[in-house]
């Protein structure tokens, strides 16, 4: 029998390799070559798939390094892109153009110019800080007399510890007064405290003006106020205080000794008549 026979198990005839049904008997062959061959099919297939798959790690494991620099600089270029929006948002949010700073100036001086011609004119009945200067200035009305009473005051700078029973910050300030009975009139107090000034017709204090030490003649106060003296000749100190940029003054309180007091006086708008 030959390669292109076979033969019919139900009666033993030879027929063709590739016949269906047997010529002698009618009886129906399975196909057995099919099912065969459709297996081999794919366990080819499998076996090519395996193979590519072998041959897809082989490349990845022998180029791993540029995969991995590949990864990193996308990465990179990621991130960097995200800063760089980032950046963009807070330049953007505090930008200030030309015409806001120009808007800012003229606020400013229109404030500055208001203020000023507000205290020259007595036109104001409550303290005004000048935005120049750290004095303020306050307008009141003597009705017995029907005049104004006017008045310029600053703060120290910076403040000093007494013990008790005047403990917890001591300031100074001067207090310079326009009256219509009085005059011109400058105070120097410094509260809470208790300034010595022990001889009847006053005493003296050291001053330095813009470098120069200087010193002050001082008169007690008619209700004896421990807290406060006045300048024996007032006028003469206003007038160096308005040209002044800073003041230091020096005052003996009782059993704490001497204490300083530094004072920015730069500014001082006060008119002498």
């Amino acid at each position: 029998m030959s390669k292109d026979e076979k033969i019919c198990p139900d009666c033993a005839e030879t027929v063709k390799a590739a016949a269906r049904i047997c010529r002698f008997c009618g009886n129906e062959f399975q196909t057995f070559s099919t099912k065969e061959t459709d297996l081999e099919m794919i366990t080819d297939t499998t076996a090519e798939a395996e193979s590519d798959q072998t041959d897809f790690i082989g490349v990845a494991d022998k180029h791993k390094g540029s995969i991995m620099v590949a990864l990193l600089l996308g990465l990179g270029l990621f991130g960097a892109f995200i800063i760089s929006n980032a950046s963009d948002t807070a330049s953007t949010s505090t930008t200030y153009t030309d015409d806001d700073a120009a808007l800012a100036a003229t606020a400013y001086a229109d404030a500055a110019v208001a203020a000023a011609s507000a205290v020259k004119a007595g036109q104001t009945s409550k303290s005004v800080e000048s935005p120049l200067s750290r004095w303020t200035y306050d307008t009141s009305r003597d009705e017995v007399r029907n005049a104004e009473i006017k008045t310029a005051n600053l703060l120290s700078d910076n403040q000093i510890q007494l013990s008790a029973p005047y403990d917890g910050g001591t300031k100074a300030q001067i207090l310079i007064r326009r009256h219509p009975e009085y005059g011109v009139d400058v105070m120097i107090k410094a509260s809470p405290s208790q300034i010595i000034c022990d001889s009847y017709d006053g005493c003296s204090i050291d001053i330095n003006i813009d470098g120069k030490t200087q010193k002050l003649r001082m008169l007690k106060p008619a209700d004896y106020d421990s807290e406060l003296l006045f300048v024996s000749n007032g006028p003469s100190l206003v007038r160096k205080l308005k040209v002044s940029k800073k003041v230091v003054l020096e005052l003996p309180f009782y059993s704490n000794g001497n204490g300083q007091f530094q004072f920015t006086t730069l500014g001082l708008e006060w008119d002498q008549k």
